[in-house]
């Protein structure tokens, strides 16, 4: 069935989004079609929106509108499979820059596409910039949904392309040769600490998710000390960046060796009025020929230096910082005046760290769909308020679209899947289960189908099985002593006398009675039932009430699957 009408474009719609007329609505309802309703118009499949348009008018996105460069447009109902592989070829480099394609594309296809076709041109944003593709082959259609499914994706190299290679660890240790300002991105490798060197005297060296003068969780600035130890847990994500800002070629060494635990020595002697260190007493004499000759000791910081290197040696007049001019004056421009951050907020150094954590303009990664977004202000959504998740305005957008929970079959939206699974958990411990059969040689179920209030019928049928294995026994290789089959000392040989079955009955329905607060039964059962309790024995030893690995077992019949039933329904012990 297709329909032809008046083609305009509305910028509010985006990707392959049209806007059809409400008829199309009532037509489509008349025939039955099935949903997602999509279409096809020219070369290319589309995905309706909704139903909104003025009659005999089509609203199509920029795109979709750029490509028919017609007044009128007829579509086609469609009937598309759904992707399975799809190959994209880039149209620029940028897509090199991306850290998470998958995510980024998976983002991009959810928020604008429905369907997929040959040709179609993909521009998903990364940090502003435009990542352009074009599809080149889909399987198994030209044509194909990509919504509720997963896409194997390929990815076809540019032509003459200069692809530069990522940083590697080799044997716990990642060495880097540049120059300039340069931002690396390291993956994590399994250790708890991260020692970083920069070989540069004067540089900065910044350490975060991206990093830079007003945004970063690590620096090291002062002149001639670019060492870091940081602790792996204090670096979130997949990886992690460095930024080195660097005035010459310089060499970055990471390794994973933790930081030395220092250790103060206490010297015993004598202070050297010269150069203010601890000299034994029995060396002072000598020490100070040799020291007033060649040193000279600062008298505030305690330290000696060469004679020609100290008219070099200054102090910070703010704080308790000391060394070269060249040092102190860049720990002062560092230290202690005020940096501008991108929101406009005026930190010192110091306070960078906590800024970040913070800061509406820094980069971080959403939890739901892993895109590296600007952080923006936190919601002030009353849900999300009473959620308490710290969300994003971005986070609170993108953590409300629905999932199907596999426990209930409820629509609950991604933000809430914590709290909804631990109300699962919650209902799991609540949880109430039958009480077991008292019958000592099995824990199957032994009961009257009758309705039975006074527990007339159970008592006749506990008595007639006691009689049956008393008077001829079970017939099998019974381990039960009050069975004939088990040939125990209480028969002799032979089976009872119905007389003397109808004593030993009535002794045991003493302590069997149900009635009875805790009656004992001794039943004969099948192999298969004796089996099940002690498989019911050995998962009760994974943390869980017997009469729940019963239930597991009568449930799928595996003990194997009967732990998995046991994690997924049944409560813990504590």
């Amino acid at each position: 069935m297709s329909w032809t009408l008046v083609a305009r474009e509305d910028p509010r719609l985006l990707g392959d989004r049209i806007r059809l007329p409400h008829t199309i609505l009532e037509q489509l309802n008349a025939m039955n079609a099935q949903h997602p309703y999509v279409f096809r118009i020219q070369d290319l499949a589309c995905s309706v929106l909704e139903f909104s348009a003025p009659e005999n008018e089509i609203h199509l996105s920029p795109q979709l509108y750029s490509v028919l460069n017609a007044e009128t447009a007829t579509i086609a109902l469609a009937n598309l499979e759904k992707g399975t592989k799809a190959t994209l070829v880039p149209l620029s480099s940028d897509y090199l820059q991306v850290k998470d394609m998958r995510s980024l594309l998976e983002a991009h296809l959810r928020r604008e596409y429905t369907t997929l076709s040959i040709g179609q041109r993909l521009e998903p944003i990364n940090n502003k910039t435009r990542i352009p593709f074009i599809v080149k082959h889909l399987e198994p259609q030209n044509h194909v949904l990509c919504i509720q499914t997963d896409i194997e994706i390929d990815i076809l190299p540019m032509d003459n392309l200069e692809i530069q290679e990522k940083p590697r660890w080799i044997n716990h240790e990642l060495l880097i040769k540049s120059s300039g300002n340069q931002v690396f991105e390291i993956p994590h490798i399994d250790t708890e600490w991260y020692r970083i060197d920069c070989s540069s005297t004067d540089c900065e060296v910044f350490v975060g998710l991206d990093p830079t003068p007003t945004h970063h969780l690590f620096a090291s600035v002062e002149y001639g000390n670019n060492r870091l130890a940081i602790p792996k847990s204090d670096l979130q994500g997949p990886t992690f960046s460095v930024a080195v800002h660097a005035r010459s070629d310089f060499t970055l060494h990471l390794t994973t060796v933790a930081p030395p635990v220092l250790v103060e020595q206490k010297v015993e002697g004598v202070e050297c009025s010269n150069c203010y260190s601890i000299v034994p007493q029995q060396s002072l004499t000598m020490h100070q020929l040799h020291c007033s000759r060649n040193q000279k000791g600062c008298p505030i910081c305690k330290r000696a230096f060469k004679i020609q290197d100290f008219a070099d040696h200054t102090h910070c007049d703010k704080c308790d910082y000391n060394g070269s001019l060249k040092a102190v004056q860049k720990h002062l421009i560092w230290k202690h005046q005020k940096h501008t951050c991108d929101c406009g907020l005026e930190i010192d150094l110091d306070q960078v760290r906590e800024h970040t954590l913070v800061c509406p303009e820094v980069n971080i990664i959403c939890r739901y769909c892993h895109l590296y977004q600007k952080r923006g202000k936190l919601s002030s959504n009353a849900q999300d308020l009473y959620l308490g998740l710290g969300l994003t305005e971005h986070e609170s957008e993108c953590g409300s679209r629905t999932i199907v929970c596999q426990k209930c079959s409820k629509n609950i939206t991604i933000k809430q899947v914590q709290q909804h699974m631990e109300y699962h958990e919650f209902q799991k411990q609540q949880q109430q289960i039958f009480k077991l059969c008292s019958n000592q040689t099995c824990y199957a179920p032994f009961w009257s189908p009758r309705h039975d209030p006074q527990h007339q019928q159970l008592i006749q049928k506990i008595a007639l099985q006691y009689h049956t294995q008393f008077t001829k026994g079970c017939g099998n290789r019974c381990q039960n002593e009050y069975c004939f089959s088990s040939g125990s000392e209480m028969f002799n040989g032979k089976p009872l006398e119905p007389n003397q079955s109808a004593i030993k009955v009535m002794d045991l329905l003493k302590s069997g009675l149900p009635m009875h607060p805790q009656p004992k039964y001794y039943f004969c059962v099948k192999e298969d039932v004796t089996l099940m309790k002690q498989e019911a024995l050995l998962l009760a030893d994974c943390g869980f009430k017997l009469e729940w690995a019963v239930k597991a077992l009568l449930e799928t019949k595996d003990s194997q699957k009967a732990l998995e039933w046991l994690k997924s329904n049944a409560p813990t012990l504590k």
